[in-house]
């Protein structure tokens, strides 16, 4: 497959082209390398692409640090705006406290619309799902609330592989709502993938499934600051606690054609 040129960004950056090549690793798995990155940005690795395909999450510290006070202004000015059409969520994986959901959101400012097109992002989203991505929109939230154990697969058919890139706008940790994923859970297939998305089908039930609160099921927690991009398969399971002061993020969604996924994946 030919790799995919994309413009420089600005004097004195290098042109970031990226395209894949399919291999396995020994347990038969798909790894997706890319045949060339731009070293100058330090976009993406073939030891990161390979530690996405294997985990199912990846964090790009300071990816975005040059930018982020204006796209936290952009973020903010969005929200600001009644105009916008917004969801006030009290679903049951938020333990029925607050989440204010934005959807459409980059393309309600021109700063944040940008990010669609940014080399960075195209890149990356190209190294892992080949070079035909397909944009599968955007959403901006402010979290009063905790988020327990589940899957982004709402209106994702698990058989087409999406990723998101997700921009948290404040420093989190795990006292305080920083992300929290089961690695290698994004192989849906598998009976631990399978195993546990049944477990908390019924939210609430850690304690009674596992003698312990959901908050200390055993995880990776993704700590992050503003500027870090964190890119994540829609499929891995993750949760969120203890992030309950307006918590702001954002992400950016791509996924591979209709068609093109491996459903054994």
């Amino acid at each position: 497959m030919p790799a995919a040129s994309i413009a420089p960004r600005g004097p004195g950056r290098s042109l970031v082209a990226v395209g894949t090549a399919r291999r396995v690793d020994a347990a038969g798995r798909l790894l997706r390398s890319p045949q060339l990155v731009c070293p100058a940005m330090g976009v993406i690795t073939e030891q990161q692409v390979n530690f996405l395909e294997t985990f199912g999450y990846l964090r790009l510290p300071s990816l975005f640090a040059d930018e982020i006070e204006e796209i936290t202004e952009a973020f903010e000015a969005v929200f600001a705006d009644p105009r916008h059409n917004r969801l006030d969520l009290d679903a049951a994986v938020h333990r029925n406290d607050r989440r204010i959901m934005i959807p459409g959101f980059i393309d309600l400012h021109p700063t944040l619309a940008k990010l669609r097109e940014d080399e960075r992002i195209v890149g990356i989203a190209q190294a892992l799902l080949g070079d035909d991505i397909e944009y599968a929109q955007s959403d901006g939230n402010l979290a009063f609330c905790h988020t327990e154990w589940h899957a982004d697969i709402y209106g994702a058919p698990m058989t087409q592989r999406h990723i998101k890139f997700s921009f948290y706008l404040d420093p989190l940790r795990a006292d305080s709502g920083a992300i929290r994923v089961l690695p290698g859970t994004h192989f849906w297939q598998g009976g631990y993938a399978v195993g546990l998305r049944q477990s908390f089908r019924e939210v609430g039930r850690s304690r009674e499934l596992f003698g312990v609160d959901s908050a200390e099921i055993p995880a990776t927690t993704i700590d992050s600051d503003p500027g870090d991009v964190l890119v994540w398969d829609y499929r891995i399971i993750h949760a969120s606690f203890n992030g309950l002061n307006r918590r702001r993020y954002f992400s950016v969604n791509f996924q591979e054609p209709d068609g093109a996924g491996n459903p054994g994946r």
